[in-house]
């Protein structure tokens, strides 16, 4: 499946085909660590409208509670390293920084 298949309604769906290009590929863990990068960064700095709309449509299609102690123990469950992190945080600093 797609990056933008898992997006519903047309709006959702442009907005995600133009980021699609950033996060292809990402599924599962990574898109699980993208979240919660984002989540993070979302209260660290100001988001773009259009990125904040997109952030949106990512909240409504997980089905786990975003930022919270289960999302990070989730997270931590699946093994993620360092490394993983911060190479998702460098491609979502690349993505701010075309916005």
């Amino acid at each position: 499946m797609e990056f933008y298949e898992y997006f519903i309604g047309d709006e959702a769906l442009a907005l995600a085909k133009e980021f699609k290009k950033y996060f292809k590929g990402f599924k599962g863990k990574r898109m699980k660590i993208l979240i919660l990068i984002l989540q993070e960064d979302g209260k660290l700095r100001p988001l773009e409208r259009q990125f904040k709309e997109f952030y949106k449509v990512m909240q409504d299609f997980c089905d786990w509670s975003i930022g919270s102690r289960q999302a990070i123990n989730d997270v931590k469950k699946e093994h993620i390293r360092e490394e993983e992190f911060e190479e998702i945080r460098t491609l979502l600093n690349s993505v701010y920084a075309n916005l």
